[in-house]
């Protein structure tokens, strides 16, 4: 017996988005190079540009390119890199923006 099942195109997601927790240092940063595959360059929330490294299980499964909204993590033994922990697709960017959350970067 075959079964016909209607495709609906996908809505793009405008759920809730996540934001940065600042107690586990956590901001908003944007792509500016990408030099290589593992790490990028980005301009972070408090002006300063530092080294990225996109982890295993976000190299995989997310394409960060530049000129993206992420959200990164400073590492605690090196002031100067960071880790992304969240990328956000370009409705998300713009929710984000309404609301008020990417008032304060200076980008």
């Amino acid at each position: 017996m075959i079964s016909i099942v209607d495709h609906k195109p996908k809505q793009p997601y405008e759920g809730k988005s996540r934001l940065p927790n600042k107690e586990e240092g956590e901001s908003f940063a944007l792509v500016t190079i990408m030099p290589g595959t593992e790490y990028i360059k980005v301009m972070c929330e408090d002006g300063i540009e530092r080294a990225a490294r996109i982890p295993g299980k976000l190299r995989n499964r997310v394409f960060i390119k530049e000129n993206d909204i992420i959200i990164v993590r400073k590492r605690e033994y090196e002031d100067n890199k960071v880790d992304v922990v969240w990328r956000f697709l370009p409705l998300q960017v713009q929710k984000l923006r309404m609301q008020g959350h990417l008032a304060n970067m200076p980008f």
